[in-house]
């Protein structure tokens, strides 16, 4: 499954292969697939099943991590055996959302480009998965915030554990945001619940993000 697609993928990361390579031309992005994304992508009941597998790090979105989802999304709609996505994360928390270490790599200077480089990749992939034949199913647990919420977005169906979490942190860190928020949010929740959550950084748990229409239903953490 994609588990194992995400494990290679972070340690191709960790040596620096997967984030340094260029994805500007179709050669370079077939050199980039081969090198991150083996073959086996789905299951023999077509089902892909996306993995976030940053645990140490509460999967929080670096730039690697950024150019795997895109890379991932456009294999996955190349795919015509794949007849449904579920997207999950190992360890106790789906995602904190961008990994602020990483925005700080280059330095404060040129954090503005750094963004840049690590938010164009996985808006781009949501956009893909947007346009896919197949439905996606996100489950997440624990915290699940900031960009990382852009998962929740693109899915048709989504579940929260109850002991979700969903903070959007824009607010708190004095950023726009992204992952798909300013659209995505209010068409969920409402404009005005939309706006509470944002600018008063207002948690919101699996059981009030059922009831006000952000996930399709939470559930009891160990199912």
């Amino acid at each position: 499954d994609l588990a194992a697609l995400w494990r290679r993928a972070r340690e191709l990361a960790a040596s620096n292969r997967a984030a340094q390579m260029p994805l500007d031309t179709p050669e370079q992005l077939a050199q980039a697939l081969a090198a991150t994304v083996p073959d086996e992508l789905v299951d023999d009941a077509g089902i892909a099943r996306v993995v976030l597998n940053r645990p140490h790090a509460r999967n929080a979105i670096d730039m690697a991590l950024a150019r795997d989802t895109l890379l991932v999304a456009r294999r996955i709609a190349d795919d015509r055996r794949i007849r449904a996505v579920l997207i999950t994360a190992k360890g106790e928390h789906f995602s904190v959302g961008g990994d602020i270490s990483a925005f700080l790599e280059d330095g404060v200077e040129v954090m503005g480009d750094t963004l840049r480089r690590m938010v164009s990749p996985y808006h781009e992939a949501f956009a893909i998965l947007s346009r896919i034949d197949a439905p996606i199913v996100t489950a997440a647990r624990g915290a699940v915030a900031g960009g990382g919420i852009g998962f929740v977005y693109a899915s048709d169906v989504s579940l929260a554990s109850d002991t979700s979490r969903f903070v959007t942190a824009f607010a708190d860190l004095g950023v726009s945001g992204d992952g798909g928020w300013s659209w995505h949010l209010p068409r969920r929740v409402g404009a005005a619940r939309a706006a509470a959550i944002t600018l008063l950084n207002k948690p919101v748990g699996g059981a009030e993000a059922e009831q006000i229409g952000l996930v399709s239903q939470c559930v009891p953490d160990a199912e």
